[in-house]
Formats: structure tokens, sequence, C-alpha cells
């Protein structure tokens, strides 16, 4: 279920059980079942039913519906457990589907109808918000981050010509629009963030690659050391511009998963609490090593670099670390 059907779902049935009558509130918080201070996490009671069996043969199956559809909002209602134990028992033969789709039609009405302006509005903000969130993710492949990120994180660093298209494409849309405002400041920060680590990375490619000699659907990190002929000077200044350059694209990879982690946090905080729950945090692979081994890494930014404002400190600074760490190498 996509991080915007489920804001719909949530929002749309008021946080409560769509079950005629029962009216539960399908959220609350640690605090209320111990007494710890430290207990201050949210807990989820609510069930995102199937109307449709999401399998080909539970209740009220229907095999011939595509499997995206079952999983969508319009196919799913708001429930406490018993609830929706109560709609499954006996294969579901007691709750059809037209009576599932008015009961949630009847609840999503009467919690719309009993909400205020500034309720709906929220609401609204919510639906709009999830709905950028998903298409950032489809824009940056984040399904696929540690997959397309590894090719980066080599010795030789190589990205296929398409997705760098996509991605020169996703540079466009994130620097063109506004992040979700207003209700919602973090994750406008953190997007606006991550737009400019995506920007400079994306700006370090475009000038600093070229053709791949073997792969042709690829490119790479130019090599200019082995486009001459032999000069001593002139091969270790190229062959150094070149560490220089990889070093600087592993370090744009590592403060974009970072940026990204930090996004994925405030979506969760301030819109979605599940959101990304299965998955977990952004990974990358970085290899092989000096002793053939491939290195995991999760970035995060630390608290003290996020409470200085900057915790990506922009691409010359960026450079002029790189610059350093190098001159001090054994």
């Amino acid at each position: 279920m996509s991080i915007s059907d489920r804001k719909r779902l949530w929002g749309r049935s008021g946080n409560r059980c769509a079950f005629p009558e029962c009216d539960r509130r399908l959220t609350s918080d640690m605090q209320e079942y111990v007494n710890d201070a430290e207990a201050d996490q949210g807990v989820t009671l609510g069930e995102e039913a199937h109307i449709i069996a999401e399998s080909g043969n539970g209740p009220r199956a229907n095999p011939k519906i595509p499997q995206q559809q079952r999983d969508a909002y319009e196919n799913r209602i708001l429930l406490c457990e018993e609830h929706h134990k109560v709609i499954d028992t006996s294969n579901g033969r007691f709750f059809s589907v037209e009576v599932l789709m008015e009961m949630k039609r009847e609840h999503e009405s009467a919690v719309s109808r009993s909400m205020d302006k500034p309720s709906k509005d929220a609401e609204e903000a919510a639906e709009r918000a999830a709905r950028f969130v998903a298409d950032w993710e489809q824009r940056i492949d984040l399904e696929h981050w540690d997959s397309w990120t590894s090719w980066l994180l080599t010795p030789s660093p190589t990205m296929e010509r398409d997705r760098f298209d996509r991605f020169s494409q996703a540079a466009i849309w994130l620097g063109s629009r506004e992040w979700p405002t207003s209700h919602f400041p973090k994750i406008r920060q953190s997007g606006k963030l991550f737009t400019e680590i995506w920007r400079d990375l994306v700006g370090v490619i475009d000038r600093e690659f070229s053709d791949h000699r073997i792969l042709r659907e690829r490119f790479c990190l130019r090599e200019k050391h082995k486009e001459i002929e032999w000069d001593e000077d002139l091969y270790k200044r190229y062959g150094d511009e070149y560490d220089f350059n990889c070093d600087l694209i592993h370090e744009l990879i590592f403060h974009l998963t970072a940026s990204a982690n930090l996004l994925c946090s405030r979506v969760r905080e301030e819109l979605d609490a599940n959101y990304r729950f299965d998955a977990g945090k952004v990974v990358i692979t970085r290899g092989p090593n000096e002793q053939l081994r491939f290195e995991h890494f999760s970035p995060t930014y630390e608290s003290k670099q996020l409470a200085s404002g900057a915790p990506y400190p922009g691409i010359d600074e960026l450079r002029a670390h790189v610059a350093r760490s190098a001159h001090h190498r054994p």
C-alpha cells in the first residue's frame, strides 16, 4: 500500500474503526498503557483490511482483479482488530463486497461531515505531501538505491546512460518544485538539503564522466591518465585528479544517502509513522577495497551536524575536504 493511499485511508477514516457503531480510536500512545516517561512512541491499533481479498482464495476473493487494485485505497477499509476478524469470518460470506463498500462510504462521509475546515485542510495537505513523497521515491529510484549507488562506490565509478538521463530530469524536477510547506516544515527542510546534494552529484557526473571503453550503455569517470602518451609528470597529475574525483563522488554518495535517511525519518515524524517501516534505513555498499572486500553502510547525520543547520557543507567545502584528506594519505 502506497504512502499516499495510506494517508487517504487513515485521514478519511478519522483514525476510527469503520464498523457501524464501533468508532474505536485506532492510534494511541504507550504512556496510556505503561507508567514510563520514556515511553513516548505511538501505537497503531488499526488494521487496513482488504474488501476484496488480497490473495486469490481469501475472503471475498476475486482473482480477476489485478493485484495493484486489490492493494489500493479504494479496496481498503480501516477497522479495529475485532471487526476485521468479524468481517472475514466464514471466508467473509456474511459481509459482501457491496456491504463493505457501503460501510466504508458511509463512515468516511460521516467523518468528512464532522471535520471542520482546518482539519480538512490538514488532511488535504497530508494527501498532497504523500503524493509528493511517492513521486520523489520513484524519480530517485529509492527502491534500488543500494544497487545503483554501488556502481558509483567502486574504484572505477560508472553509471548507465539512460539512468543518468532520468536522474538529470529528477534534478530539474526537484529544483523546480516546492517541497510540502506549512504543515511539514521538517520534510521541507530535509527535502531542500537532499535536492542540493542531488544536484551537486549530477553536476559532477555530467562534467567528469565519459564513454565507457567496453560497455556502450554505460559511461564512467574519465581516465585522462590512460589517454596520453607517456609523460611521468602529466600521468601523475591526471592520476591524482582521477583519485580526487573518485573520492569526491564517494563523499557525495555518503552525504546523499544520509540526507535520504534524514528525509525518510522526517516523513515518519510528520506524515506517516509507518513509512518504510519494513524497508528500514537506506543502505549503500562500497568496494571492493584493497582486501577485495565490500563494505556496507547506512549513513546518517549526527545530532550536532543537524543542530548546526548545515550538515552538508556544500560542494566547494566538500572539494576542499577531499583535497585535505588526499594530502594526508599514507
